[in-house]
């Protein structure tokens, strides 16, 4: 029996499974915490004989009865060692402080509250959700290569390898996007895949080199529907999982029933107070120190439109706490799509607790205009030209809409995460 389970039950015999948490002597009796992953109980333990330690897995049976707080316990009839624990493990008082340590050896999680299990619980109801919420919708789930001859053509890097039986050099993909608008092009309609994608970049509380995305596609639609339709999809999934209409944030209540849409230009006012044209060397001298050599660069150019979207990505983005759609993005950091006017592009990115969940677009499927924007690109990050992608363009690519959601970074809003580590099964790095 689950412990979370022995509040309700009527049964005096009992028996449960699980970890050692603490061993407290008190003249001829045990007292013996026990933890699973639903709760905590205290066993009594009258036979001494039995040597255990703090790790040990259990198997008790025994009756119930309760303390002077009428507090419920369980005294043990029979007890079997199904698992000993051959590590040093410190008492509750004493207990690995060391979070990086923690999250490399989740073990230990499993002596305390076991909240690593819990997050990624989350996860697992959370994408089984999706996959409901997507088939009710007549979506048709595909599976997509995860090994690619061909570079990324974003900024993000790649992982590469060399493949010798065909003397090739290989990727991992940083995206399925290119691979799901291939299938747009050979005839599918209403597309997702979730899975596994790989960046070659630096590591940070929201950051990791390997990460779980949904990426959804919709012929006939565009961003503004793909907005709505990814707002609905959040609210109904989020309260699904957590069974509540807010998420914890510095231990206040954020309720996520209204979505707001903001362009990068108001956003930009409403967080910082500057005047876009009056400000701009103002906004240049702040996020210089945020930059990397590629991007001081091109500020050095003191392209106005540059400087705003920079100062928006490097500082007001991690202002953003109420879900709010960001749209009005230039069409120079927008490579893959549709131009709505004055190089502004049909493009929008879902921010929430400070960090960017959700990016989508109306796919560009005009093949001139993407070659001409790839050969742009590569003068600056000297990655070659998706050819093949082209070809699928030239081919003919229905008008549609497509997003990318990271459901690690979700997972951290609704249980409550401060690194993005504590919603993998296991981190290495």
């Amino acid at each position: 029996m689950k412990i979370s389970k022995i509040l309700f039950s009527h049964k005096n015999k009992i028996k449960i499974e699980g970890r050692v948490k603490s061993i407290r002597k008190m003249g001829r009796i045990v007292f013996i915490t026990i933890l699973d992953n639903t709760g905590i109980i205290q066993v009594i333990l009258k036979n001494k004989l039995i040597k255990i330690k703090i790790g040990y897995l259990l198997s008790i049976e025994g009756h119930k009865c309760y303390n002077k707080k009428k507090e419920i316990l369980l005294e043990c009839d029979k007890i079997i060692i199904l698992s000993k624990n051959y590590l040093l493990v410190p008492d509750k008082y004493h207990f690995i402080k060391n979070k990086k340590f923690l999250l490399k050896n989740k073990y230990f999680d499993s002596l305390d509250k076991n909240k690593l299990y819990k997050i990624y619980l989350n996860k697992i109801n959370f994408i089984k959700y999706l996959r409901i919420f997507f088939y009710k919708k007549k979506f048709k789930e595909l599976e997509t290569p995860i090994l690619d001859f061909e570079e990324n053509t974003a900024e993000a890097n790649n992982f590469n390898t060399f493949y010798k039986s065909i003397k090739k050099k290989i990727y991992l993909r940083i995206s399925p996007e290119i691979s799901l608008k291939k299938a747009i092009v050979l005839g599918f309609k209403r597309i997702f895949e979730i899975g596994k994608n790989f960046r070659n970049e630096s590591i940070s509380k929201n950051h990791y080199p390997e990460f779980t995305s949904l990426e959804f596609y919709v012929v006939k639609k565009n961003y503004i529907w793909s907005m709505l339709f990814l707002e609905k999809m959040l609210k109904k999934i989020i309260y699904k999982t957590i069974k509540k209409k807010y998420v914890i944030y510095k231990n206040k209540k954020i309720y996520y029933k209204v979505f707001n849409i903001l362009s990068i230009n108001k956003c930009i006012i409403k967080y910082s107070g500057l005047k876009l044209f009056r400000n701009i060397k103002k906004m240049k001298r702040k996020i210089i120190k945020f930059c990397n050599e590629e991007e001081k660069e091109i500020l050095k150019k003191n392209n106005k439109e540059f400087i705003r979207y920079f100062y928006f990505d490097k500082i007001i983005s991690k202002k953003i706490i109420k879900p709010t759609f960001i749209v009005g993005f230039p069409i120079f950091c927008s490579i893959l799509a549709k131009n709505k006017n004055n190089n502004i592009a049909e493009r929008y990115e879902l921010y929430f607790l400070k960090k960017e969940i959700a990016n989508g677009y109306t796919e560009l499927n005009n093949y001139k205009e993407q070659l001409d924007r790839f050969k742009k690109q590569s003068l600056t990050n000297k990655k070659k030209i998706n050819f093949q992608y082209i070809d699928y363009l030239k081919f003919g690519l229905q008008n549609c809409t497509g997003c990318g959601l990271g459901i690690d970074r979700i997972i951290m809003i609704i249980s409550n995460c401060k690194n993005i580590k504590e919603t993998l099964l296991f981190s290495n790095f």
